[in-house]
């Protein structure tokens, strides 16, 4: 935290006559790898094969949203902070007349860095410029197994989080009404795999003896609307 604080000291401190600031609210969708997260689920499907599981979710491409602050530090360029929401999840499920059972393998992260875009080509009111997003990560998992058969039900939860890092290239087209932006971003979100474990240091492993990680790599597509906080 004390990183992102004199961070955003330094913007603060870059001179006011060569910058436009803006602030954006952005939302959009996110593929996930998750491959690892996958094959537990299928593992799990493997151990207990003697019921007819369906495979409700299987980390899908689900929403984000979030926001950043952008500073022009010079005529095609400008740094800012950023902050992302995503999340995702699998399920299998089983029912019939004398109860059910479900397995849940449900993930969420946000991301808080530093962004930098530079201007490809562009207008006094349209522009084409490659951005840049470096991040801390933070996951939570919730595992949730439950079954009920008649009267007689048990429940199971484990929580792990892990902290890791990400960066993000991408392309970002902007247009420019008055005091209001109006942008839309397409970018590849690769990131290095944080080891998810519990409070009391248990984790997750697969058939083959693996810890499973948590892996948001994928396509991110967002649409945002900014205000200029200072016009130039």
């Amino acid at each position: 935290m004390r990183t992102y604080i004199l961070f955003i000291l330094l913007i603060g401190s870059l001179p006011l006559h060569a910058q436009e600031s803006a602030i954006t609210f952005r939302w959009g969708i996110s593929t996930f790898g998750m491959k690892e997260q996958r094959r537990l689920q299928s593992d799990f499907k493997t151990n207990n094969p003697t019921l007819p599981w369906k495979v409700v979710h299987s980390f899908p491409v689900y929403y984000n949203f979030g926001g950043n602050l952008s500073i022009k530090v010079s005529q095609k360029s400008s740094l800012g902070v950023w902050y992302e929401y995503n999340s995702t999840g699998g399920r299998l499920h089983y029912k019939d007349y004398s109860g059910f059972v479900y397995f849940d393998q449900v993930l969420r992260s946000s991301q808080i860095g530093a962004h930098w875009q530079h201007l490809l080509k562009g207008s006094q009111q349209w522009s084409l410029m490659f951005t840049n997003h470096v991040s801390v990560v933070f996951t939570k998992e919730v595992v949730d197994f439950a079954i009920q058969i008649g009267s007689d039900n048990e429940t199971e939860t484990l929580t792990l989080t892990s902290k890791h890092l990400g960066i993000r290239p991408g392309l970002l087209l902007q247009r420019k009404l008055g005091s209001f932006l109006f942008q839309s971003a397409l970018g590849y979100e690769f990131q290095t795999r944080g080891q998810l474990t519990s409070d009391d240091d248990r984790y997750l492993i697969d058939n083959n003896g693996d810890k499973v990680t948590a892996q948001w790599d994928g396509l991110r597509l967002t649409l945002g609307v900014g205000i200029l906080l200072q016009k130039p």
